[in-house]
């Protein structure tokens, strides 16, 4: 994969760091992608730290208002349920103690409604320390990117956890994850217009290399002569081999990343 630079795509990005409403359009977009393909950067940090930092607050409001609406499902069911079993359907005499009737008849103890309700706001504080927790983190994860002067050694990853989020179910199990990125000390500087050029002239001659290679390991079908002299030649010793060629370090890399999207799912 060869890394794409055009001045124009540098310009956009000066346009984006000026706006104040801004917008990841398509062709900012695709710098993301190149990222994510190559581990390389090639525009000046400054700019491409915005754009990163945008979309991934982009993705963390997503979630923020996933976990949201999943908390408030959850204290409303609750609720419900609270109403439901504290209501008495019969009045009280002035000489009897109010009891609760559940749904079966039974009658319940006047505790009850007191229990549901201490349960009720247990579950408001748990869900508050959980999204406050989360939020901290989420805050530190900012500090700590805007702080590097340059791209990060984790950048690429970093760029695929942006295009890949939907596979993560939950804000806790994604931002664990982008938080990850944000730990490492090691930075990988931004290539010149210049050393671009030159990745790629190299990495256009290691794909012509593999090309070549895999099309000279490639079994050919062999012509009529060969195979009256193969049938010919099936009652003496005749060792027909073919080669294949070696799994690259890409594919080990595709195993981890499979092995990382199963992880996230569950």
């Amino acid at each position: 994969m060869l890394v794409q630079y055009s001045e124009k795509l540098e310009n956009a990005l000066e346009d984006f760091l000026k706006q104040e409403k801004k917008i990841c359009t398509a062709e900012l977009y695709s710098i993301i992608e190149n990222i994510a393909k190559t581990g390389m950067t090639c525009y000046p940090w400054r700019l491409l730290k915005e754009l990163l930092y945008f979309k991934i607050n982009e993705i963390f409001e997503i979630f923020e208002n996933q976990l949201e609406q999943q908390t408030q499902q959850q204290q409303t069911g609750t609720n419900v349920t609270s109403t439901s079993s504290s209501s008495s359907p019969t009045p009280s005499s002035p000489n009897t103690t109010k009891t609760n009737i559940n749904s079966s008849g039974n009658s319940l103890s006047p505790m009850v409604g007191i229990v549901n309700g201490k349960d009720d706001e247990m579950m408001k504080i748990k869900n508050q320390l959980n999204i406050s927790g989360l939020l901290k983190i989420k805050s530190q994860f900012q500090i700590n990117f805007m702080d590097y002067r340059e791209p990060p050694f984790t950048i690429q990853r970093l760029c695929e956890l942006i295009i890949d989020y939907k596979m993560y179910t939950s804000f806790s199990k994604y931002l664990c994850a982008v938080e990850k990125m944000g730990t490492v000390t090691s930075t990988l500087p931004p290539l010149t217009p210049q050393e671009v050029i030159e990745y790629n002239k190299n990495q256009s001659n290691i794909m012509s290399s593999e090309n070549t290679s895999s099309s000279n390991n490639s079994p050919r079908s062999p012509s009529s002569h060969q195979f009256s002299n193969f049938q010919q030649q099936q009652q003496t010793n005749f060792d027909y081999t073919t080669s294949f060629p070696s799994q690259t370090q890409q594919q080990s890399n595709q195993q981890d990343t499979d092995q990382e999207m199963t992880d996230a799912q569950e």
